[in-house]
């Protein structure tokens, strides 16, 4: 548990350090106080149902895509929809790695998590992780529907500000999303 924690905190102070922090849309790095972690690697949280979301998504063998019938129980309706008619059959779509892990070949370990409110219904939900030898995060932008469910927006990388799979799918900003 302490391990965890450690690279958790290590892996918020070198995204601080980069200056991720400051990245639009991007939620602060986690203070030492707020990155205080249990056995399963999930810090302290504000919005558990958002957290919850994001891990059942990660626990999954594949990043949903394509015609799968998943991709509505985690996504929004718009980038649902982008998703599920991203590419041809037989053709590479614009989303053509891992999403969640902002690969295409993953080796995933130190996985955690921080969920945390940034108004009454949106959240961000950042999970640090280590792939292979490097350290990654991934940002989740999170809605909740008027059914309390949460949906993701948008997610976005550490390492391809610029790149959220919203941008590659050409459905602009999560701030412009008209529906959860």
């Amino acid at each position: 548990m302490r391990m965890r924690l450690m690279v958790c905190v290590a892996g918020a102070v070198l995204l601080a350090a980069c200056g991720q922090g400051d990245h639009k849309g991007a939620p602060a790095a986690a203070s030492a106080a707020q990155a205080t972690g249990d056995a399963d690697g999930t810090s302290s949280t504000e919005v558990p149902g958002a957290e919850a979301l994001i891990k059942a998504l990660n626990a999954r063998t594949g990043a949903p895509g394509g015609a799968s019938p998943e991709v509505a129980s985690f996504f929004a309706a718009d980038i649902a929809n982008a998703l599920a008619h991203d590419g041809s059959p037989g053709e590479v779509g614009a989303i053509d790695f891992d999403y969640r892990w902002n690969a295409q070949d993953i080796e995933i370990s130190d996985v955690a998590y921080l969920a945390e409110a940034t108004d009454a219904d949106k959240a961000v939900v950042t999970v640090t992780f280590k792939n292979f030898d490097d350290q990654g995060a991934t940002f989740y932008d999170l809605c909740k529907r008027a059914d309390g469910q949460w949906r993701i927006l948008d997610v976005r990388s550490s390492e391809q500000p610029d790149g959220s799979v919203r941008h590659m799918l050409k459905l602009g900003p999560a701030e412009a999303a008209k529906t959860c």
